[in-house]
């Protein structure tokens, strides 16, 4: 039977099997020593933190998630994407009846009169009036529409007029035209 040696390392009293390490020569310089080390094994803490930290991510994620399609307008940007997909499905076609409103953003003089009279020339549309905006430094021009049905219209004559931007807003809902052209500094369509 062998002997049983116990060591106490920290808190820990462990035991081991009795071998040739444990008998150590007396009177031997330093080619005497003979002897094995044994080492406690440390607790895998690496594994932990890194279980943890990818936990914490997981959490964390889901939080914000559930935060910006619950409580911080998430069905506004699902609104949005539900709007971009539409606009895909609708036809750009010009309307020849569509009435318009000209409307200069810009300091160039009697340039609504000149694209405005490119929609009438061109028969694009139905020019009603034009005007001067209340800035004289719009920098995108666009043409608007306040309902859905004259979006293809809008989209047609934004591409007409050299591909401005194509807007739905209801700013021009009140005014007697079916598309609103604001010019700002950007454009260089038809009429420049």
């Amino acid at each position: 039977m062998t002997e049983q040696k116990s060591e106490t390392r920290g808190a820990q009293k462990l035991k081991f099997p009795q071998d040739r390490f444990d008998d150590i020569p007396i009177g031997g310089g330093r080619d005497a020593k003979i002897g094995a080390h044994r080492a406690v094994p440390r607790p895998a803490f690496f594994g932990k933190w890194v279980l943890t930290v990818l936990v914490l991510t997981i959490i964390v994620s889901a939080l914000g998630i559930l935060w910006i399609t619950q409580w911080s307008g998430g069905a506004a940007v699902a609104d949005r994407v539900t709007a971009a997909t539409k606009n895909e499905k609708v036809v750009a076609e010009l309307d020849p009846e569509a009435r318009v409103i000209v409307v200069n953003g810009t300091t160039v003089s009697e340039l609504a009169d000149s694209v405005a009279g490119e929609i009438s020339n061109r028969d694009l549309g139905q020019v009603q009036f034009t005007d001067i905006a209340a800035d004289s430094d719009v920098k995108i021009s666009a043409v608007f529409y306040a309902d859905d049905a004259y979006e293809g219209a809008a989209i047609a004559l934004a591409r007409e007029l050299g591909g401005v931007s194509h807007y739905k807003s209801e700013t021009y809902a009140e005014q007697p035209a079916d598309l609103v052209v604001l010019l700002g500094s950007d454009y260089q369509g038809p009429g420049r």
